[in-house]
């Protein structure tokens, strides 16, 4: 049996570009950018002003210093994943919010072709995060992760408020996870775990080869 096609396909060939952060007359949002440090250093500074916080303020609330924030934002200083996440949690945000730059609302469906995936490098602990969606009513990040060999993170960097859960699934390498007053787990390709956020000590790619980690965090408020 024949199936007609009465609309145009979206295929990344034949498709227009369209501007990154911009919703399409379909009403797809379609993401395209990559952050450098100055990139980064900027949406800092602007969503720090958005949400009128000093440096102040934001070093209190992260136990970082005013100087070390200022030269992130400046683009003079590297940072891990960890003291990303601490200064976004501290800014009541998201790496979403860093990388769609709140340009436009999400619409009701959400394409991300492979090679306009947004990413943020933090060259100080080797790790690559890959924005890969929001969930539609932005209380879901999904991301992937990329460890160098020997490269992780630990969750005393994070220093995180919120409560949550997160899924992972290891896609390539193995990845040595460590939880609070539980034995190491060591996953390899294929392998899942889901946790409680808080759960979470420290993790590290123990593999020659890169660990490439699929990353579903939810937020959730604790109950009364």
């Amino acid at each position: 049996m024949e199936v007609a096609i009465t609309q145009p396909l979206d295929h990344p060939h034949t498709r227009q570009q369209t501007p990154a952060g911009g919703v399409d007359a379909a009403g797809v949002l379609h993401l395209a950018m990559t952050l450098g440090p100055v990139q980064l250093g900027e949406r800092l500074r602007a969503l720090r002003q958005q949400r009128g916080q000093s440096l102040a303020e934001v070093a209190k609330a992260t136990g970082l210093s005013p100087s070390f924030l200022s030269l992130v934002e400046n683009a003079k200083s590297d940072l891990s994943v960890g003291r990303l996440a601490r200064i976004v949690d501290a800014l009541q945000a998201t790496i979403a919010d860093l990388v769609d730059d709140g340009a436009a609302e999400p619409g009701p469906v959400q394409v991300v072709r492979k090679q306009e995936r947004r990413s943020i490098a933090t060259g100080q602990d080797g790790i690559v995060t890959e924005f890969v969606a929001r969930g539609l009513r932005g209380q879901i990040e999904r991301h992937i992760m990329t460890f160098e060999p020997a490269a992780g993170v630990d969750l005393d960097d994070y220093h995180l408020s919120k409560v949550g859960e997160s899924f992972f699934l290891i896609l390539q390498g193995e990845l040595l996870v460590e939880l609070q007053g539980r034995p190491p787990l060591i996953l390899c390709p294929g392998d899942t775990i889901s946790l409680k956020t808080r759960d979470f000590s420290r993790s590290r790619c123990i593999s020659r080869e890169p660990a490439v980690v699929f990353v579903e965090s939810v937020a959730w408020a604790p109950p009364a």
